[in-house]
């Protein structure tokens, strides 16, 4: 059964595109879009408008929907939004991130408490929750409860983060 809403519609194809991206990038690497950055997404984008002018007849004027064996029109739409999700990535400075499995499984977790369950409490009372909760790894291993702030956290605003380290290594160190 298809979706209902226009959103169940817009989450539908975003999971799509989402999926090709990915795998893209794992095909490809971001060395080919870091090199140019926006200049060779425009490239590429370019690349794929001529393609759909071609698919859509309108390079020959036949204005006839041409099918091919490599690449449908589907595709290129996917192909052009992934490149648009690429270009925000670059403006926003987070194109260059590593993969999930290049960074190892997510945590999600400080000690028994879990992040997100946290999270929707509310900054403050997440805040002082996470503290507490970190208190024992952070003296079993400082540096590891450290790392584990940071990648549960990495979402949040980085002077929360950089707040909330700075309170659990204070806390940790008490005696």
């Amino acid at each position: 059964m298809g979706p209902k809403t226009f959103e169940e519609s817009v989450d539908l194809v975003l999971s799509q595109i989402r999926e090709t991206l990915i795998k893209k990038h794992h095909d490809y690497g971001s060395k080919n879009i870091l090199e140019f950055k926006d200049l060779g997404v425009l490239l590429r984008l370019t690349d794929k408008m001529a393609r759909m002018k071609n698919l859509y007849g309108i390079t020959d004027g036949s204005f006839q929907q041409k099918t091919t064996a490599n690449e449908s029109i589907e595709d290129s739409w996917i192909d052009i939004t992934g490149y648009g999700l690429i270009g925000l990535m670059l403006n926003k400075d987070i194109f260059d991130r590593p993969s999930a499995n290049e960074v190892g499984p997510k945590v999600d977790k400080i000690g028994e408490l879990e992040i997100d369950t946290l999270m929707d409490m509310g900054a403050k009372a997440a805040f002082y929750r996470i503290v507490a909760a970190a208190r024992k790894p952070y003296k079993q291993n400082p540096k590891q409860c450290i790392q584990d702030l940071k990648k549960c956290l990495d979402q949040y605003d980085p002077a929360f983060v950089n707040k909330v380290i700075e309170l659990v290594r204070y806390e940790g160190e008490k005696k």
